[in-house]
C-alpha cells in the first residue's frame, strides 16, 4: 500500500506549492508523525475508535510543528524554505534514529520500537469484507483476500484528505488566500492578506498532512518505527505532486501510478531478479516527459507561425 503515503505526501507538497512555497521537508515531517504514533501506540489503552483518531491527530500535529520552523523563518526572516525544510528533514532523521535506538527501542537486537498492539492498528478492508461476506452467506473464495488483505482504512482516509484539500483550496476563503499568495504575493499584501501568517499556517497544514502519512503508515502497514521506516516517501511525494499538476485528483492518480511501480519493482526483484532501480529510472522518465510536454507544443506553434510569416513575406514581395 505504497499509494497511501504517496497520496498524502503529494498532497502535503501540493498545498505548499499552491501558496508558492516549496516544502521539500515532507520526509522529515512524515518521520516525526510516524515516531510519535509508534511511541504512543503501545501505551494507550483506550477503545480503538478513540485511539486511532488520537494517534493520527498527534502524528499530524508533530508534522505541523516540524513544518512550523521553516514557515516561521520564511515569514519573519525571508529564509529560503527549500533549504530550511530540507535541513529539518535531516534533523528529523537523526532524532528518530536516536529515539529508535535508545529510549523507544524494544527488547531485541533490531533497532525498532515495540509493535503496535493489534487493537490499535488500522482495520483491514479484507477482514471487514470477509465479515460482511460471512453474514451474507458468501463463500471465502468470493472475496479477493490476496488483494484486499493489503488494503487498510488508511486508503479511504487518504482519499477523504484529498477531497477535503480540494474543497479547501477551491471552495473556501482560506484556500483562495493560499492560491492568491502563490499567484501574486504583492497583490495578496495589497489586498490586506497577512502574508507572514498565511505562510506559517500553510506550511503547518502541509506538515500536518505529511505527519498524518507517517502515522497511518505505522498504524496500517509497518506497525513499528525502525531506522529503515521510509524508502523516501516524502521526496517521492514531490514528484507525485508535480506529475499530478498540483491538483488533488491528479496527485491521487499519480500516487497510484507510483505505488504500482514501486510494488511491481519489488515483485520483479524477487521473481525475475530485475534491479528495483529500474522503477526509479521509469519514474524519472515519467517526470521528465511530463515536464517537457508543455513547452513542446508552444515551440512547435512558434516555429509553425514563423514559417507562415516567412511565406507571407515572400508572397507579398
Amino acid at each position: 500500500m505504497n499509494a497511501v503515503p504517496l497520496i498524502l505526501t503529494g498532497l502535503a507538497v501540493g498545498v505548499a506549492f499552491r501558496a508558492g512555497l516549496f516544502n521539500i521537508g515532507a520526509e522529515g515531517q512524515l518521520l516525526m508523525g510516524a515516531v510519535v504514533a509508534a511511541g504512543l501506540a503501545p501505551t494507550l489503552a483506550l477503545p480503538w475508535f478513540l485511539t486511532l483518531p488520537l494517534l493520527m491527530l498527534l502524528g499530524g500535529l508533530a508534522g505541523a510543528l516540524w513544518a512550523f520552523v521553516p514557515g516561521l523563518l520564511k515569514a519573519r526572516l525571508g529564509a529560503n524554505e527549500v533549504i530550511t525544510s530540507l535541513m529539518m528533514s535531516y534533523i528529523a532523521f537523526y532524532v528518530t534514529e536516536y529515539l529508535v535506538v535508545n529510549p523507544l527501542k524494544a527488547e531485541g537486537v533490531l533497532p525498532a520500537t515495540e509493535l503496535v498492539p493489534e487493537a490499535n492498528r488500522l482495520p483491514r478492508v479484507g477482514d471487514f469484507l470477509s465479515g460482511v461476506g460471512q453474514n451474507l452467506g458468501l463463500s471465502p473464495e468470493a472475496i479477493p483476500s490476496d488483494f484486499l488483505g493489503r488494503l487498510h482504512l488508511g486508503l479511504p482516509i487518504a482519499l477523504l484528505v484529498a477531497l477535503g484539500t480540494s474543497y479547501l483550496l477551491w471552495r473556501t476563503v482560506p484556500g483562495f488566500a493560499i492560491r492568491i499568495l502563490g499567484l501574486n504575493p504583492e497583490a495578496a499584501t495589497y489586498g490586506g492578506l497577512r502574508v507572514g501568517r498565511a505562510i506559517v499556517l500553510t506550511m503547518m497544514l502541509s506538515g500536518a498532512i505529511a505527519g498524518l502519512a507517517g502515522a497511518i503508515q505505522v498504524l496500517g502497514v509497518n506497525y513499528r518505527m525502525s531506522s529503515s521506516f521510509s524508502p523516501g516517501f516524502g521526496f517521492t511525494g514531490i514528484a507525485v505532486a508535480l506529475l499530478g499538476n498540483v491538483t488533488p485528483v491528479g496527485i491521487v492518480l499519480a500516487a497510484v501510478l507510483f505505488g504500482v511501480l514501486q510494488t511491481g519493482g519489488q515483485v520483479m526483484q524477487r521473481t525475475a531478479e530485475i534491479p528495483v532501480a529500474i522503477v526509479t529510472i521509469i519514474q524519472a522518465l515519467v517526470i521528465f516527459f511530463v515536464a517537457v510536454q508543455v513547452p513542446l507544443p508552444r515551440a512547435y506553434l512558434y516555429a509553425w507561425g514563423s514559417r507562415l510569416r516567412a511565406r507571407a513575406t515572400r508572397w507579398r514581395s
